[in-house]
Protein backbone atom coordinates (compact mmCIF):
# COMPACT_ATOMS: atom_id res chain seq x y z
CA UNK A 1 0.00 0.00 0.00
CA UNK A 2 1.38 3.25 -1.01
CA UNK A 3 1.95 5.96 2.14
CA UNK A 4 -0.85 8.37 2.12
CA UNK A 5 1.10 11.71 0.61
CA UNK A 6 2.04 9.52 -2.23
CA UNK A 7 -2.07 8.19 -2.76
CA UNK A 8 -3.34 11.54 -2.40
CA UNK A 9 -0.77 13.19 -4.83
CA UNK A 10 -1.74 10.72 -7.39
CA UNK A 11 -5.34 11.04 -6.26
CA UNK A 12 -4.87 14.32 -7.27
CA UNK A 13 -3.08 13.64 -10.72
CA UNK A 14 0.37 15.01 -9.97
CA UNK A 15 3.10 12.77 -11.22
CA UNK A 16 4.46 10.72 -9.12
CA UNK A 17 8.75 10.68 -8.53
CA UNK A 18 10.64 7.99 -7.73
CA UNK A 19 12.01 7.70 -3.97
CA UNK A 20 14.85 9.60 -3.39
CA UNK A 21 16.58 6.15 -1.96
CA UNK A 22 15.69 4.30 -5.18
CA UNK A 23 17.21 7.29 -7.52
CA UNK A 24 20.15 7.39 -5.14
CA UNK A 25 20.88 3.30 -5.73
CA UNK A 26 20.72 3.76 -9.23
CA UNK A 27 23.14 6.74 -9.28
CA UNK A 28 25.58 4.74 -6.98
CA UNK A 29 25.78 1.98 -9.52
CA UNK A 30 26.05 4.28 -12.61
CA UNK A 31 29.54 6.17 -10.66
CA UNK A 32 30.68 3.02 -10.38
CA UNK A 33 30.52 1.73 -13.87
CA UNK A 34 31.08 5.03 -15.48
CA UNK A 35 34.57 4.70 -12.83
CA UNK A 36 35.00 1.47 -14.07
CA UNK A 37 35.07 2.23 -18.00
CA UNK A 38 37.14 5.30 -16.89
CA UNK A 39 40.15 3.13 -15.37
CA UNK A 40 39.46 0.30 -18.04
CA UNK A 41 39.87 3.09 -21.13
CA UNK A 42 42.80 4.72 -19.39
CA UNK A 43 43.83 1.04 -19.36
CA UNK A 44 43.40 0.63 -23.17
CA UNK A 45 45.87 3.55 -23.83
CA UNK A 46 48.91 1.75 -22.15
CA UNK A 47 48.28 -1.21 -25.17
CA UNK A 48 51.23 -1.71 -27.04
CA UNK A 49 50.98 -0.49 -30.43
CA UNK A 50 50.51 -3.18 -33.25
CA UNK A 51 51.96 -3.13 -36.28
CA UNK A 52 49.30 -2.33 -39.35
CA UNK A 53 49.67 -5.11 -41.33
CA UNK A 54 49.40 -7.37 -37.82
CA UNK A 55 46.03 -5.64 -36.84
CA UNK A 56 43.70 -7.02 -39.24
CA UNK A 57 42.16 -3.06 -39.42
CA UNK A 58 41.04 -3.20 -35.66
CA UNK A 59 43.84 -2.00 -32.91
CA UNK A 60 44.36 -4.24 -30.19
CA UNK A 61 42.07 -0.89 -28.01
CA UNK A 62 39.27 -1.07 -30.71
CA UNK A 63 37.13 -4.00 -29.00
CA UNK A 64 37.63 -3.25 -25.20
CA UNK A 65 36.45 0.59 -26.10
CA UNK A 66 33.82 -0.14 -28.42
CA UNK A 67 32.11 -2.53 -25.10
CA UNK A 68 33.15 0.59 -23.07
CA UNK A 69 30.91 2.92 -24.98
CA UNK A 70 27.73 0.00 -24.95
CA UNK A 71 28.51 -0.29 -21.09
CA UNK A 72 27.92 3.49 -20.79
CA UNK A 73 25.25 3.80 -22.76
CA UNK A 74 23.33 1.47 -21.29
CA UNK A 75 24.04 3.01 -17.99
CA UNK A 76 22.72 5.95 -19.29
CA UNK A 77 19.74 4.42 -20.14
CA UNK A 78 19.34 2.76 -16.92
CA UNK A 79 19.25 5.99 -15.68
CA UNK A 80 16.56 7.65 -17.58
CA UNK A 81 14.48 4.30 -17.19
CA UNK A 82 14.89 4.90 -13.58
CA UNK A 83 13.76 8.20 -12.95
CA UNK A 84 10.72 7.62 -15.31
CA UNK A 85 10.00 4.48 -13.52
CA UNK A 86 7.21 3.79 -11.20
CA UNK A 87 8.35 3.63 -7.60
CA UNK A 88 8.54 -0.15 -6.10
CA UNK A 89 9.07 -1.98 -3.22
CA UNK A 90 12.72 -3.82 -2.57
CA UNK A 91 12.53 -7.28 -2.48
CA UNK A 92 15.59 -9.35 -1.90
CA UNK A 93 17.08 -11.26 -4.35
CA UNK A 94 15.91 -14.60 -5.09
CA UNK A 95 18.27 -17.80 -5.12
CA UNK A 96 18.39 -18.45 -8.05
CA UNK A 97 20.48 -15.31 -8.90
CA UNK A 98 23.43 -16.88 -6.47
CA UNK A 99 22.78 -20.12 -7.77
CA UNK A 100 23.09 -18.50 -11.52
CA UNK A 101 26.30 -16.33 -10.23
CA UNK A 102 27.90 -19.49 -9.01
CA UNK A 103 27.43 -21.29 -11.99
CA UNK A 104 28.90 -18.84 -13.57
CA UNK A 105 32.18 -18.66 -11.82
CA UNK A 106 32.50 -22.79 -12.37
CA UNK A 107 31.97 -22.03 -16.01
CA UNK A 108 34.77 -19.15 -15.75
CA UNK A 109 37.26 -21.74 -13.63
CA UNK A 110 36.29 -24.49 -16.15
CA UNK A 111 37.10 -23.04 -19.46
CA UNK A 112 40.96 -23.41 -17.91
CA UNK A 113 40.68 -26.68 -17.71
CA UNK A 114 38.54 -28.08 -20.51
CA UNK A 115 38.41 -25.49 -23.09
CA UNK A 116 36.20 -23.05 -24.18
CA UNK A 117 34.20 -24.82 -26.55
CA UNK A 118 33.83 -27.46 -24.62
CA UNK A 119 32.31 -25.45 -21.60
CA UNK A 120 30.07 -23.80 -23.69
CA UNK A 121 28.57 -27.16 -24.92
CA UNK A 122 28.39 -28.36 -20.88
CA UNK A 123 27.00 -25.41 -19.66
CA UNK A 124 24.39 -24.89 -22.69
CA UNK A 125 22.90 -28.45 -21.26
CA UNK A 126 23.19 -27.58 -17.33
CA UNK A 127 22.10 -23.54 -17.34
CA UNK A 128 19.12 -23.86 -18.60
CA UNK A 129 18.62 -27.18 -16.73
CA UNK A 130 19.06 -24.98 -13.25
CA UNK A 131 16.70 -22.64 -14.57
CA UNK A 132 13.97 -25.66 -14.89
CA UNK A 133 14.20 -25.89 -18.32
CA UNK A 134 12.64 -29.42 -19.41
CA UNK A 135 12.36 -29.28 -23.19
CA UNK A 136 15.37 -31.43 -23.77
CA UNK A 137 14.89 -31.16 -27.50
CA UNK A 138 15.01 -27.20 -26.94
CA UNK A 139 17.77 -28.00 -25.21
CA UNK A 140 20.38 -29.73 -26.92
CA UNK A 141 19.41 -27.83 -30.17
CA UNK A 142 20.98 -24.74 -27.86
CA UNK A 143 23.37 -26.73 -26.12
CA UNK A 144 24.49 -27.53 -30.04
CA UNK A 145 23.96 -24.93 -31.98
CA UNK A 146 24.99 -21.87 -29.82
CA UNK A 147 28.19 -22.76 -29.52
CA UNK A 148 28.61 -23.79 -33.00
CA UNK A 149 27.62 -20.51 -34.11
CA UNK A 150 30.27 -18.90 -31.57
CA UNK A 151 33.07 -20.94 -32.76
CA UNK A 152 32.14 -20.19 -36.51
CA UNK A 153 32.02 -16.30 -35.82
CA UNK A 154 35.19 -16.27 -33.53
CA UNK A 155 37.34 -18.59 -34.88
CA UNK A 156 36.43 -19.10 -38.66
CA UNK A 157 35.26 -15.54 -39.77
CA UNK A 158 37.38 -13.31 -37.02
CA UNK A 159 40.11 -15.49 -36.72
CA UNK A 160 40.38 -15.26 -33.03
CA UNK A 161 41.67 -18.47 -31.15
CA UNK A 162 39.64 -19.59 -28.25
CA UNK A 163 41.44 -21.68 -25.11
CA UNK A 164 41.59 -25.66 -25.39
CA UNK A 165 42.05 -25.86 -22.09
CA UNK A 166 44.43 -28.50 -20.50
CA UNK A 167 42.28 -31.33 -20.89
CA UNK A 168 42.25 -30.74 -24.68
CA UNK A 169 45.60 -30.19 -24.99
CA UNK A 170 46.66 -33.33 -22.42
CA UNK A 171 44.50 -35.24 -25.01
CA UNK A 172 46.81 -34.00 -27.99
CA UNK A 173 43.16 -32.48 -29.21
Amino acid sequence: MRPESERDAADRGAPSTPPVGSMLSEFGIAAVLVVFCAVVFWLTTRFEQVAVALSQNMPPQYFPRLLLGTILALTAVMLVESYFRPPKARRGLKPMVYYSVAALLVFVLAVKWLGLVVTMVLFGVLFPLLWGERRYGYLLAFAALFPAAVYLLFVRVLEVQFPHGRLLTWLGL
